[in-house]
C-alpha cells in the first residue's frame, strides 16, 4: 500500500494511486453523476447562496453560459468512458446559476448531443431550477427530452421572499409559484413524465411545520428534500446548530404522519435505506462499490471539478488541473485530486469512532466536518441533527416492523477507513 500523507487537508491516503481506475475497469455497470453548469449566472440574489455570496469569486472567470466545445468535449468525454470502461449509467444534473437562462435552441442541442453520446446507456437528466422563467416552451423541451424537473422554493411567501430575492430586493414568490404550476400540469395531463420535486433549505429561524404543510398541503408536492444548511466550523454557532436540530425532529414526526400518503422526503428516505444496507457493506467493499459511482462537477469552461459547496473550503481541493475538452474519464481517474477527494469522503474523523451512528453517518457530508485548524478531521457541525435523523430513522423501521438483529448488526459494524 502506499501511504501518501497529507496534512493540509487532515487526511492520509492508504489506497493505491490506481485504485480508483481499477475499481472502475473492473465493476460491471458503471457509472456516473455529472452537475454541468450550464450557466455560472442567477437572475436572483438568494442571500445565502455559497456559489455567488460566500467569497469565492472563480465563477466570473469562467463564461456566463456554457461554451459549445464543452458541450462537445463532455459528449466525447462520455463516449470514450462508455467504450474504456463499460460505461452503463449516467446522470446529468443541468445547474447553475439559473439553468433557464440559457436560450432553448441552445439547451436543445445541449440535450441532443449528450444524449447520442449515451445512447445504449441509461441515461437521466435533472434540472434545478428557481421556476420563474417556466413557460409552455420550456415543458415542451422538458416532455421531448425525458427532464425531471426540480424546484429550489423555501417555503410559505413570507418565508421564502425574506431570501429568496430578485436583484431589485423584491421576493420571487408568486413568480416561483407561477412556473410550480405549469409543472404540475403538465405533469396532471401527462406531458411529463414526473411531477416537479421540491428542494427547500433548512432555516433555523422557523419550523418544520411551517414549511412542511406549506410545501405538502398547500403546493401538492409529493417529493421533497431539505438540506442542512451550508455551515462548517469556522461559519457555526451553537444557537442555529440548536434549531437545526429541533427542526430534523420535528421534520420526523411529520414524516412519519404522512407514511401512507405517497410522500417522499429524502433526507429522511436516505436514512432509512442507509440503515437497511447489510452490514457487509459497511466494510471497505462499501468503497469498492462506491467508487463505480463517479460524481463530479463541469463547470461552464470545462473544467472538472469537485462539489461546488468545497470551494469555500480551500482552493486546491477544486483545481483537478482536467478539463472535459482535452482530458478522458481515464485522466480523471488517476488523477491525485480525485483520490485525495475520495480519501476524504470515505474517510471517518477519529472523534466519530465512538459513535453508535459512525457505521452509517461516516462523519457526515463532507463540507460540513471542515475547520481551518484541522481540515476535514472533525464530527459533522450537524452531528446532533444527525444523530437525530438516525434514532428517528430506526423508529421509524422499528414500528415499521423492521429486523432488529439486522439493524444491530450493521450498526455495529465499524468502518476501516479512519483519519
Amino acid at each position: 500500500m502506499v501511504l501518501n500523507a497529507s496534512t493540509k487537508f487532515g487526511i492520509a491516503s492508504s489506497y493505491p494511486p490506481d485504485q480508483f481506475e481499477r475499481d472502475m475497469r473492473f465493476g460491471a455497470g458503471a457509472g456516473m453523476e455529472i452537475i454541468l453548469k450550464i450557466t455560472e449566472r442567477c437572475n436572483i440574489a438568494c442571500t445565502y447562496c455559497y456559489f455567488f455570496f460566500a467569497g469565492d469569486e472563480s465563477y466570473k472567470s469562467h463564461p456566463a453560459y456554457i461554451h459549445d466545445d464543452v458541450v462537445d468535449g463532455l459528449a466525447r468525454f462520455l463516449s470514450e468512458g462508455r467504450r474504456s470502461y463499460d460505461l452503463r449509467r449516467v446522470r446529468l444534473i443541468l445547474h447553475g446559476g439559473e439553468p433557464l437562462l440559457l436560450k432553448k435552441s441552445r439547451m436543445t442541442q445541449l440535450l441532443v448531443k449528450i444524449g447520442e453520446a449515451c445512447s445504449g446507456m441509461e441515461f437521466q437528466v435533472t434540472l434545478q431550477t428557481n421556476a420563474m422563467l417556466v413557460d409552455e416552451e420550456w415543458i415542451e423541451i422538458f416532455k421531448q427530452h425525458r427532464v425531471t424537473v426540480g424546484v429550489s422554493l423555501d417555503g410559505p411567501k413570507w418565508i421564502h421572499d425574506k431570501y429568496r430575492v430578485d436583484k431589485r430586493g423584491r421576493g420571487t414568490y408568486d413568480r416561483v409559484l407561477q412556473g410550480v404550476r405549469l409543472l404540475q400540469n403538465a405533469h396532471s395531463d401527462g406531458r411529463l413524465q414526473a411531477a416537479p420535486g421540491l428542494l427547500a433549505v433548512i432555516n433555523p429561524e422557523f419550523t418544520a411545520d411551517e414549511i412542511y404543510h406549506h410545501c405538502i398541503k398547500t403546493l401538492s408536492f409529493k417529493n421533497v428534500d431539505f438540506l442542512l444548511p451550508d455551515l462548517d466550523h469556522n461559519t457555526r454557532t451553537k444557537s442555529e446548530i440548536d434549531k437545526i436540530t429541533k427542526f430534523v425532529s420535528e421534520l420526523l414526526t411529520l414524516y412519519r404522519q404522512e407514511l401512507d400518503a405517497g410522500v417522499k422526503v429524502r433526507i429522511v428516505d436516505s436514512a432509512l435505506r442507509e440503515l437497511r444496507v447489510l452490514p457487509i457493506h459497511a466494510s471497505l467493499l462499501q468503497r469498492f462499490l462506491s467508487q463505480k459511482e463517479i460524481v463530479f462537477v463541469v463547470a461552464s469552461s470545462g473544467e472538472i471539478q469537485p462539489e461546488d459547496v468545497l470551494r469555500t473550503t480551500d482552493p486546491d481541493l477544486m483545481n483537478t488541473g482536467l478539463n472535459v475538452i482535452t482530458s478522458t474519464l481515464k485522466d480523471l481517474l488517476l488523477s491525485p485530486a480525485l483520490a485525495r477527494l475520495n480519501d476524504l469522503s470515505y474517510s471517518v474523523p477519529a472523534d466519530c469512532m465512538s459513535c453508535n451512528w459512525v457505521n452509517v453517518c461516516r462523519g457526515g457530508i463532507l463540507y460540513h466536518r471542515y475547520s481551518s485548524d484541522n481540515g476535514f478531521n472533525n464530527c459533522s457541525v450537524h452531528c446532533e441533527s444527525l444523530k437525530t435523523l438516525y434514532s428517528g430513522a430506526c423508529e421509524t423501521l422499528m414500528l415499521a416492523g423492521g429486523d432488529f438483529n439486522q439493524l444491530n448488526s450493521r450498526l455495529a459494524k465499524k468502518p476501516s477507513a479512519i483519519i
